[in-house]
């Protein structure tokens, strides 16, 4: 399985190897997009995770909880369900400081301090394959300043890498008429953190997560819920094995998305016994301000602080970062039209020869109120005049007039189903009594049509000038057959 998955992703990457050759390739997203090969990419990652925990069993202990989202949206630790878009990419550079990450404490205080200070710096960058499915991969560095050393009293300064970070994200539900969007994402931490300096953990780690994202205006409110298989191990006196993790947060954007306000709270728990130890139950909130800058530039600067003793929830966290998404030819709708003349950067684009480069979507091109799809005439708007106002195009003022008068062969008058072609849209009935009828149309040719049950049909063909008026006697001839 996991040989298949990789051949399956390597045939993915190939694919879009060849969009980016031939440059005019792009593709469109539905509503509910999930190939096979984004599948078998997730279960390669998938087993080359229970594979990593199973032969390398974590033997260290990071004390950064605070790991930039892979899509390199530089919003925080929490995915949300919004594509980078096709052959689009962006970076991120993030830094970090926390105050006490990792303390013994007892009696709802903190005791002892394990490590005092942790300087962090994480370089992020991200790729849109498809419009929908999504690579990223994070390096970090980082300081370890005034910890204790394990297994005695002495203080020291550790440096050096944290775990790489390589995963997906594929957005399975993004439908313009509706306000939630959702994605799977998985990613594989890679053992390069030093595993005795509060680096890394030491081993491979997977990170499967569900993702939700709610967008009302410029307000978007998300929700992650995930799985960490790492492997069981004992450290700094710490049972540590899978996780289940969570976070929720806020992002809304002021000033033409010139400056962003970003919350968000998140934590785990072990996986075996949930919410058992507050040890292993570490939950932090931070909150930050976007600025950009200049073109495809961001800035950002936030605070944090935890709210448990857990394992890496720190007294305090200050951040800052800096974010370039490339904006040349951004496209998050995947309509074609860039992101930057785009009047509707969320909704493609209908390509129907009416205002094909603004961007929107036009289901009403003439705003007649007439659907495009049940409109002859979409790009000309229906006049209602009380004729054939249903097809969507634009008629003539009805100025002639036809007046008609149904007889049997004795002269008796019959009620009859007048119908004209072309129709005016609904059927005209001569008076019960008198068997006559009277219609306004617009000049021209038609061809009558005068049903009666038990007569035969009559059908007659007339030819009406500007502002005629003309009258006839249509004689009906009793039916053998319709007695």
């Amino acid at each position: 399985m996991c040989l298949y998955g990789l051949h399956r992703l390597a045939d993915a990457l190939q694919k879009q190897a060849s969009a980016l050759h031939t440059h005019k390739t792009y593709f469109h997203p539905s509503p509910f997009t999930f190939d096979l090969s984004s599948l078998c990419a997730l279960l390669f990652a998938l087993c080359l995770f229970l594979a990593g925990a199973k032969e390398s069993p974590a033997a260290g202990l990071s004390v950064q909880n605070f790991k930039p989202a892979l899509d390199a949206s530089g919003g925080g630790v929490l995915l949300d369900a919004t594509q980078i878009g096709h052959l689009m990419y962006r970076f991120d550079y993030a830094f970090s400081y926390a105050r006490n990450p990792l303390e013994y404490g007892r009696g709802g205080r903190r005791n002892l301090g394990v490590v005092d200070h942790l300087l962090y710096n994480d370089l992020t960058a991200g790729f849109g394959l498809t419009p929908s499915l999504d690579v990223g991969l994070s390096v970090p560095y980082g300081i370890v300043y005034d910890y204790l050393e394990t297994g005695s009293e002495s203080r020291k300064t550790g440096t050096g890498l944290g775990d790489i970070r390589f995963g997906f994200r594929d957005t399975l539900f993004n439908k313009k008429d509706v306000p939630i969007r959702l994605a799977l994402a998985a990613s594989a931490n890679f053992p390069a953190g030093y595993k005795n300096d509060y680096l890394g953990n030491g081993g491979f780690e997977g990170d499967f997560r569900a993702v939700s994202e709610a967008r009302v205006g410029d307000y978007r409110l998300i929700v992650n819920l995930g799985y960490l298989v790492r492997g069981a191990n004992r450290s700094v006196n710490l049972k540590l094995d899978d996780q289940i993790t969570w976070g929720i947060g806020s992002r809304s954007s002021y000033y033409d998305g010139r400056m962003g306000v970003e919350a968000e709270v998140f934590g785990s728990t072990g996986a075996a016994q949930p919410f058992r130890e507050q040890v292993l139950n570490p939950i932090e909130g931070d909150i930050g301000i976007r600025f950009a800058f200049a073109r495809g530039w961001s800035a950002k600067v936030s605070g944090a602080g935890g709210f448990t003793h857990g394992v890496g929830s720190p007294l305090f966290r200050v951040m800052a970062g800096v974010q370039y998404a490339y904006p040349g030819l951004r496209d998050r709708d995947g309509d074609g039209i860039p992101d930057k003349y785009d009047r509707c950067r969320e909704a493609p684009e209908d390509k129907d020869g009416f205002q094909d480069t603004d961007g929107c979507p036009d289901p009403d091109n003439d705003n007649d109120g007439i659907q495009d799809w049940n409109d002859k005439c979409p790009n000309e708007p229906e006049n209602l005049n009380g004729w054939q106002d249903k097809d969507g195009c634009p008629d003539p003022d009805p100025t002639a007039r036809l007046v008609g008068y149904v007889v049997g062969e004795d002269g008796t008058p019959i009620p009859a189903l007048v119908n004209l072609d072309p129709s005016p849209g609904y059927p005209v009935r001569g008076e019960a009594k008198e068997g006559r009828f009277e219609i306004k149309v617009p000049p021209g040719e038609y061809k009558i049509t005068l049903l009666a049950s038990g007569y035969e049909t009559v059908r007659y063909k007339i030819n009406l000038a500007d502002r005629e008026v003309k009258t006839l006697r249509f004689v009906m001839k009793e039916s053998m057959f319709l007695r």
